[in-house]
């Protein structure tokens, strides 16, 4: 997600969202849109982003990547369950671990950085994102907020669980190739002549 004036592209909304493990919904079946729905999508996008000053270069790809996902949801006039959720998400989201009032110098170096580069979404952002009205935006926000922050949180503890079951994973095979290798040199002085206890 790269919003407010993020130095860095880190490969648009949805990429971001699942890079930090939220499960999205489906991707939607465009096949009962016509054209001029897409058309006219884009179209007043594109108009909208002309106007707005906000200096966004990264929205146009973001929006595109909204649009081949969820077309039907992007191209409908009022706000779909699955649209308010991922506008939420957007809000909501962000990296694991972290706060804000850490004294670990590493997390406050990393804080500051991800705050600079990465900062929270704007509702003027998000509106021109999401091709929506500032008012709708903030709607669908405190409408879905409590969703969002409980799948962020659920989805970040299933993160967390995974890392720490690969690392006891890793620390056991670790430790399985280190008794092999005892095992291994007992024998091999055993064959030698030289007996250890």
């Amino acid at each position: 997600m790269t919003f407010g004036n993020a130095k860095h592209k880190n490969g648009g909304n949805l990429d971001y969202l699942k890079a930090l493990g939220i499960e999205l919904p489906p991707p939607e079946d465009g096949s009962t849109l016509y054209a001029h729905d897409l058309l006219n999508e884009i179209n007043n996008f594109w108009k909208r982003y002309k106007m707005a000053s906000l200096g966004l270069e990264y929205v146009p790809i973001d929006h595109m990547e909204l649009l081949l996902t969820y077309p039907v949801s992007m191209c409908k006039r009022d706000l779909t369950d699955t649209l308010k959720t991922i506008i939420a998400l957007c809000k909501f989201t962000r990296p694991i671990g972290l706060s804000k009032h850490t004294k670990n110098p590493e997390e406050q170096r990393l804080m500051t950085y991800l705050e600079e580069h990465y900062p929270e979404p704007s509702y003027e952002e998000l509106s021109l994102l999401f091709n929506r009205s500032k008012a709708t935006i903030f709607d669908a926000i405190n409408e879905k907020e409590v969703v969002a922050k409980n799948q962020v949180a659920q989805d970040q503890a299933r993160r967390e669980a995974r890392n720490i079951a690969s690392q006891q994973l890793i620390e056991e095979e670790r430790q399985k190739l280190l008794d092999e290798k005892q095992k291994k040199e007992q024998s091999d002085k055993r064959t030698n002549g030289v007996i250890t206890p």
